[in-house]
């Protein structure tokens, strides 16, 4: 067999390679494992002179990447998928699971043709600097292989790769693989997308004694508008010690336990009013991941704190926390209450309104104001806390009072949603506690944040 009858043949094996993989793709019957083992890591390793094995094999659920070679420190993604979300994604999974501690490089490589170009565009900052992602270099497929192999000027070599590739792309194999993938079919495996985000606070958090007169303030707010009482509790009467310091916004991203102020924000700083009613003196700064196991009453007061914080960071979003209803409520960003809509992308940007009229048969007359509202719970699985979230609708009469149409107007809207509605109405609240939206007052508050964890693998027979 000359050169020429050689990548003839190859030619064709990798073309029945391709047609194998879109034919059972399209008949969602493809599983990456079946063509790795026997077929991609045997080709990847001669054609590029590597030592990839599977990294399962390595580190059980290896995330974001198929093989691996640890000694010269390349990783590869294999995917069907040729799309530059498709390449974003892979990226972004290398940076979060912190993959170029162990590997210098990641490579793509798409089993169905890769795109003519593609754009860098947010590649670089995905990538964090933290390893280098070149589109042109990082992104193959089979003719990359073909290439490659052309460079190669040894015969024997060739005819390696033709004869193990010849072998494996007979009828025979093809069809043995398709009948182990329609078998392999019985069982599935589905993502499971739950109402839970992640939240993510500072490592350190800071307690100090309080250092106001509790009477003396209590006192001085029967001279307001807003008495307070004398078994009031010791947030309200350090609410209003706050308040009398400074009028106008005054934060609540803290809590009251045994006397004392805690808080993610530093006691010590100048930079928070806070350090203004704690004994600077007495200020401790504990590892947060301690701090809720140190007793029940810390759990409990941790929990508050968090709720606090959430809070603060909603509102300057214009989501209210309502006490009396317990829900979060999007709000109107001006006193003249308008309609709210806004910007928000999951596979595209769209735009949702999140509050509206609701007028009246003849539309003369605005009954009351429809808002996307939704209740929480903080949880804490293996000390990683999460908060659920569950979407529903709040009705007022003037964008902030609760309306005496509401239990009418949410059982005619429970009736309609179906659980992908709620669903979408989930990841668009997601979205808006992760992300800058529009009308969003400060994109400075970082005390707090949000993820959306990994969905949760369900497997089922067919």
């Amino acid at each position: 067999m000359n050169r020429k009858e050689i990548f003839d043949s190859i030619a064709k094996s990798l073309s029945r390679f391709k047609s194998e993989v879109e034919i059972l793709n399209g008949n969602n019957l493809y599983d990456i494992n079946l063509h790795a083992e026997n077929v991609l890591i045997p080709l990847l390793n001669e054609t590029y002179e590597l030592k990839l094995e599977n990294a399962n094999k390595i580190k059980k659920n290896y995330p974001g990447i198929d093989l691996a070679d640890i000694e010269n420190r390349i990783a590869f993604q294999i995917t069907v998928t040729s799309t530059i979300t498709k390449v974003k994604h892979t990226v972004k999974e290398f940076v979060d699971h912190k993959l170029y501690e162990d590997f210098d490089f990641v490579f793509i490589y798409m089993l169905s043709s890769k795109q003519k170009s593609y754009k860098e565009d947010g590649i670089k900052e995905l990538t964090e600097d933290k390893f280098d992602f070149d589109v042109k270099q990082h992104i193959l497929d089979s003719t990359d292989i073909y290439g490659k192999l052309d460079t190669y000027l040894q015969l024997t070599k060739l005819r390696k790769v033709e004869e193990f590739l010849a072998d494996e792309f007979t009828d025979e194999k093809i069809e043995e693989r398709k009948q182990l993938a329609e078998k392999e079919e019985l069982i599935i495996t589905e993502d499971i997308y739950t109402n839970l985000v992640q939240i993510d606070f500072p490592e350190y958090i800071y307690v100090g004694d309080i250092n106001f007169d509790r009477d003396d303030i209590i006192k001085k707010s029967w001279e307001t508008e807003f008495r307070l009482k004398k078994n009031a509790s010791d947030r309200k009467v350090a609410l209003r010690a706050l308040q009398f310091i400074q009028e106008k916004g005054a934060i609540g991203d803290w809590h009251v336990v045994d006397k004392k102020i805690i808080s993610f924000n530093n006691l010590n700083s100048d930079d928070t009013i806070l350090n203004k009613i704690v004994e600077l003196g007495t200020v401790e700064q504990i590892e947060t991941k301690d701090f809720p196991f140190l007793s029940d009453k810390y759990n409990s007061a941790f929990k508050q704190l968090l709720n606090n914080t959430i809070n603060q960071k909603l509102y300057l979003k214009h989501i209210k926390y309502i006490g009396k209803e317990r829900i979060y409520r999007f709000s109107p960003t001006k006193k003249l209450v308008e309609v709210r809509k806004l910007q928000w992308k999951l596979k595209k940007r769209a735009t949702r309104t999140v509050l509206d009229r609701k007028w009246n048969k003849d539309n003369t007359q605005v009954l009351c104001y429809k808002h996307l509202a939704f209740k929480t719970q903080i949880h804490n699985f293996n000390e990683t806390w999460y908060l659920s979230i569950n979407p529903t609708w709040s009705f007022t009469w003037n964008g902030y009072t609760k309306s005496k149409f509401e239990p009418k107007m949410l059982k005619g809207i429970k009736q309609l949603e179906n659980n992908q509605a709620v669903y979408n109405a989930f990841r668009f609240i997601a979205y808006c506690m992760m992300n800058k939206i529009d009308d969003e007052i400060s994109n400075n508050y970082d005390l707090i944040d949000f993820s959306l964890p990994e969905p949760m693998k369900l497997t089922f027979n067919a």
